[in-house]
């Protein structure tokens, strides 16, 4: 999984949304951004923007490029 698919994944989740939802939002058929999030495909530029602005990321490169969610830490017993 890339980090662009495990973002979008966490930005769908986060805000409760199903990838429907996502996808009807984005113009695109579910197969296609399942696609996305299953890290088979990426979508083209325009829409990254789209994506970007869908979940207010303020910067595409930020959404391609650094992981949005952190593994939890976790306290030795």
């Amino acid at each position: 999984m890339s980090i662009f698919s495990a973002n979008l994944t966490f930005l769908r989740k986060e805000r409760k949304l199903t990838q429907f939802e996502v996808s009807q939002a984005l113009c695109v058929k579910v197969k296609r951004y399942e696609a996305w999030e299953e890290g088979r495909a990426e979508p083209p530029y325009y829409l990254l923007v789209k994506i970007a602005d869908f979940f207010e990321v303020s910067d595409i490169y930020q959404l391609l490029t650094f992981r949005l969610i952190t593994p939890p830490f976790v306290l030795p017993p």
